[in-house]
């Protein structure tokens, strides 16, 4: 009877004991694909990749992929329809993958609502600036003068917030693209081939480029956000120059994006429990402590959402009526 009872009891554990996501996982590298070259974007992905494989059952090997172009749309095309739908390859997307659909750019070949959303890194806000040696030093003089912007591709929202403030306030932003991140851009503002940057995060400026803003080599122009940043009194808030009530819903609309602008999505198709697993170690970076050292030295600060709010967020994009989304699409539009 004894070998019959061990037997028994050895099938009833199995099961309990067994882990389908860990096992799955265990020997795995997962690729994270980064929507940008090099910037704020491929920081946060790096920083990410370094700790979340730790935090997964089976404690896969991580590394980063960037795949720049067409202002992130390269890379979030790649992740719906050609990436591996087995939870192996992620990708950290732009923001304005969850709107480029509804402002119908052009190159859009997916779906944002099927993808599923990990989660989101940080929130930010952002800011227009100016090289000290541009004309423009307010956004009174840029609404007069014309400013001479970097771009990197028609998606990107260094561009499309460029074109919407030259619609809803009489911006003058004049668009020379050809750049592949906002690294780049900043590497050409120095060197001179452009004036300023119509969308720069705030909440990375502060910290990596504290030194230039301290110095006066970089000139806030104006805040983009919902709301006033308490830290910028003194700077102009783009919403105080919108005249009407629907421009100041087309305005919100965009600045929606701001709410999850660095998320990490897996492609359609992926398992269930792999998604769960995911999200769940994503939330877990919050909690980890060599991820809050390593955001602390790499001066990253991070406001994780989970990826089911993140999923109700693009629903709710998804949603918009479309007067409000054609408004903001023939705004926006190259």
């Amino acid at each position: 009877m004894r070998p019959v009872i061990l037997a028994a009891a050895l099938l009833l554990a199995g099961p309990a004991l067994a882990d389908p996501v860990a096992d799955f996982y265990a020997g795995k590298t997962i690729s994270l694909i980064v929507a940008s070259g090099e910037g704020g974007y491929d920081l946060y992905g790096r920083l990410v990749a370094r700790h979340l494989g730790a935090l997964l059952p089976g404690k896969p090997t991580m590394i980063v992929q960037n795949m720049p172009g067409a202002g992130g749309l390269q890379a979030v095309n790649h992740l719906y329809s050609v990436a591996a739908k087995d939870g192996t390859q992620l990708g950290l997307i732009r923001r304005g993958a969850m709107v480029a659909k509804l402002m119908d750019m052009p190159g859009v070949r997916y779906d944002a609502e099927k993808f599923n959303w990990i989660g989101n890194v940080t929130s930010e806000t952002s800011v227009s600036i100016a090289s000290s040696a541009a004309p423009a030093k307010s956004l009174d003089d840029v609404l007069k003068h014309e400013l001479i912007v970097g771009g990197d591709g028609p998606a990107s929202t260094h561009e499309t917030l460029a074109r919407l403030l030259n619609g809803l306030i009489g911006a003058k932003f004049k668009i020379v693209g050809g750049y592949r991140s906002s690294g780049e851009l900043f590497l050409a503002m120095e060197r001179g081939e452009i004036e300023g940057i119509a969308y720069a995060s705030w909440e990375d400026m502060r910290k990596l480029k504290a030194d230039q803003i301290a110095r006066g080599d970089i000139v806030i122009l104006n805040q983009n956000g919902l709301e006033r940043l308490a830290d910028l009194p003194k700077v102009p808030f783009t919403m105080d120059y919108i005249k009407s009530e629907a421009d100041r819903q087309v305005m919100r609309l965009y600045a929606a994006q701001d709410a999850m602008p660095r998320p990490i999505v897996a492609p359609p198709g992926v398992p269930a429990e792999r998604v769960a697993a995911l999200r769940q170690a994503f939330m877990a970076l919050g909690q980890d402590q060599g991820f809050i050292e390593d955001s602390k030295r790499s001066k990253l600060d991070f406001n994780l959402m989970p990826g089911e709010a993140a999923q109700k967020i693009v629903a709710a994009v998804a949603a918009t009526p479309a007067e409000l989304g054609n408004r903001l699409a023939k705004l926006t539009a190259p």
